[in-house]
């Protein structure tokens, strides 16, 4: 079995990728290698630098079209963003987007999750109103 290695710093004999990336355009490219054979549902992997620092930083993040729980209206949601390391291997990058993934879905249950009709577990509730609940547990007896 072949390993396929992606590293960023140190040249890395591989049959997919390896080898010194000498900017960010080659890093985007060498982690789109592995993205691009990666499938979930019809979402889409987005693979960019973001230019918050001068170095830039490879990450990628889940788009999706689904109902908006407020409009019911269908929208492009953007999960948040992984950022990869610049020694990141192949088997990492597939096993970030896996675990991007399962964010992402999880967002989703906790958005459409109700009881009595109230959305319990909201992932946008403020956390200064959580707060004030904090403290209300519930054991048995």
């Amino acid at each position: 079995m072949i390993v396929n290695q992606l590293c960023f710093a140190h040249p890395v004999s591989s049959t997919l990728t390896g080898g010194t990336i000498r900017n960010n355009m080659d890093k985007v490219s060498k982690v789109k290698l592995v993205t691009d054979a990666i499938q979930y549902k019809d979402w889409r992997l987005r693979v960019e630098i973001d230019n918050q620092n001068e170095n830039g930083r490879v990450f990628i993040q889940w788009i999706y079209d689904d109902k908006c729980v407020l409009t019911n209206k269908i929208k492009e949601w953007h999960g948040r963003k992984y950022y990869l390391s610049e020694y990141m291997t192949d088997d990492e990058i597939v096993k970030t987007a896996f675990t991007a993934a399962i964010a992402a879905e999880e967002h989703e249950v906790r958005e459409k999750f109700s009881y009595k009709g109230i959305r319990l577990f909201n992932p946008h509730v403020d956390i200064e109103a959580l707060m004030l609940i904090a403290d209300s547990t519930i054991g048995r007896k």
